[in-house]
């Protein structure tokens, strides 16, 4: 790994990697009114921009030729666009010399700002503190108020729809919305923004919403004080709810049969959806809860985290119960409960690959080497998981790129991260199920996780020291521990370029790139370290 210089950044929010991994934005710290785009291979200084406000947050255009930075505390908030092309500058002077093309000012507080998902309409929508929101068409210069939003966030859907969770008559809904027509908008003809269908879900207070990869379904779930999770069609049509009764057993509502799920689903057109995934049925399988339409309070907290098999063909929810939950897109039953506690660990007969982090290896390779971890399959290993913590639950749970892995992390043990094989995924014969494959136990508490896109099985992650560990998986596992070069320079996030080949790394001040070495080249610079 080839490790870059230092620089000083404002916040973790404010630098990202463009979406075509050619450039990284961010903004400087201390004063943070400075922009600055690098070349990512070279960390070259392309553009820079000086403005008026201290930044909080950075977001590219999904085309790449802009940026949206944000300010939420200052003067009730504002939004400046940025071009990246030197000639998209305004030439009548009405930046100051600045060189934005659009300040958009949030004179009630601005709570967000992101860029609308629309590609062909280049377009700005920013949420209020009073629960309201305002799309801001740079085309055309028309704005768009969109009253009572429940959630501070737009989602993706398809190339022409986004939604957005709006509350009307005590009631959550998620609405789309799409452009009135499919050309660009002008000063003459602005865009129209319509609601293309409103989408009444059951929920209290919504606190998170999910779209499967494939856009057929979108995930909801409620406030963290009541364990509720529904699941419904691009159509509105309900699938699955998902609760934990008083007995703290987990349980599926299904509104509809499985055959009017395929009737919705398909068109007359259509010859139908692609044979599932059939489920091993055992001990770790639940059954259908039996209850009809009855509906239950639970005592449990509320759903964390929710992640989309890539597939869209399972989705697994996590909690504050030491358990993940996955359902089936099939029939949508209950298929797999993981149990992620320490004491499900301590119980286990036998443990499959435990890669413990070697004692003092930073000093004794004086902060300039790549150690191995140290590989056991000892019982007595979830010992050395620190569980001195009033915190507790599923903290982080992702698929890495092919949907074969499935990677957790327990607040209740925060230097461990279990990584579940989903066996017989692509096997169609086989039946599928998911078994623990490895156990990764550092010495100091993760601070984030990420999965390597572009790679079918590679994970990185960070505990705030300086160091970086990484695990990858091809014929056989590989899992070790990196030496930041860089001194005083303590990682605390991590994050990885679209393309796969860039890791940022970042502390509470300052940032670092790493660039992977070849695989074919890794041998020597091993050596050479």
């Amino acid at each position: 790994m080839d490790f870059t210089s230092t620089y000083s950044y404002a916040s973790w929010d404010s630098v990202a990697f463009s979406p075509g991994s050619t450039f990284l934005a961010y903004v400087n710290g201390y004063a943070r009114k400075s922009v600055t785009v690098r070349v990512v291979g070279t960390l070259q200084v392309v553009r820079s921009w000086e403005l008026e406000e201290p930044l909080d947050a950075l977001e590219w255009s999904m085309d790449g030729l802009y940026l949206l930075v944000s300010a939420y505390g200052t003067c009730g908030g504002v939004s400046y666009v940025l071009p990246l092309d030197p000639d998209a500058a305004v030439t009548d002077h009405s930046d100051d010399g600045r060189g934005w093309i659009a300040r958009i000012e949030a004179a009630q507080g601005l709570v967000h700002a992101a860029w609308l998902p629309i590609r062909r309409i280049p377009a700005v929508v920013q949420f209020f503190p009073f629960h309201c929101a305002v799309i801001y068409s740079l085309a055309d210069q028309s704005c768009t108020m969109l009253p009572g939003t429940a959630l501070a966030r737009v989602f993706a859907l398809t190339s022409e729809h986004f939604c957005v969770v709006q509350r009307e008559k005590e009631c959550d809904q998620v609405c789309l919305y799409t452009p009135h027509t499919p050309d660009a908008p002008t000063l003459e003809q602005p865009v129209q923004w319509d609601l293309y269908r409103a989408m009444a879900i059951n929920t209290s207070h919504a606190s998170g919403v999910a779209w499967s990869p494939d856009g057929q379904f979108v995930a909801v779930w409620d406030h963290m004080l009541e364990y509720k999770l529904s699941v419904y069609s691009a159509h509105g049509t309900p699938q699955v709810v998902l609760t934990i009764q008083d007995n703290d057993v987990p349980s599926t509502h299904v509104p509809i049969s499985a055959a009017e799920c395929r009737s919705a689903l398909t068109s007359p057109g259509e010859t139908g959806r692609a044979r599932r995934v059939s489920l091993r049925t055992s001990r770790s399988q639940l059954r259908r809860s039996s209850s009809g339409t009855k509906r239950s309070m639970s005592h449990a907290l509320g759903v964390r985290v929710v992640a989309w098999h890539p597939s869209s063909e399972f989705l697994a929810v996590g909690g504050y119960d030491d358990h993940v939950h996955v359902l089936s897109l099939s029939d949508w039953s209950l298929v797999f409960s993981l149990d992620i506690s320490v004491t499900a660990l301590r119980c286990m007969q036998s443990l499959p690959h435990v890669w413990v982090e070697p004692y003092r290896w930073f000093e004794a390779t004086g902060g300039r080497g790549i150690v191995p971890m140290e590989m056991s399959t000892a019982v007595d290993v979830p010992t050395l998981l620190n569980t001195d913590t009033l915190h507790t639950g599923t903290h982080w749970i992702a698929w890495n790129h092919d949907g074969s892995v499935l990677a957790c992390r327990n607040e209740g043990m925060p230097t461990a991260v279990l990584l579940y094989e989903f066996y017989g995924l692509h096997e169609r014969s086989v039946d599928a199920h998911l078994q623990l494959l490895s156990i990764i136990v550092l010495s100091s508490p993760v601070r984030d996780i990420v999965w390597r896109p572009e790679h079918a099985c590679s994970l990185a992650l960070v505990t705030g020291r300086n160091s970086v560990y990484c695990w990858s998986m091809k014929d056989t596992q590989c899992c070790e521990a990196v030496a930041i070069p860089n001194d005083k320079f303590h990682a605390s996030h991590i994050t990885c370029s679209p393309d796969g080949k860039t890791l940022l790394l970042a502390d509470t001040r300052s940032f670092c790139c790493v660039v992977t070495v070849p695989e074919d080249e890794e041998p020597d610079k091993r050596a050479a370290l």
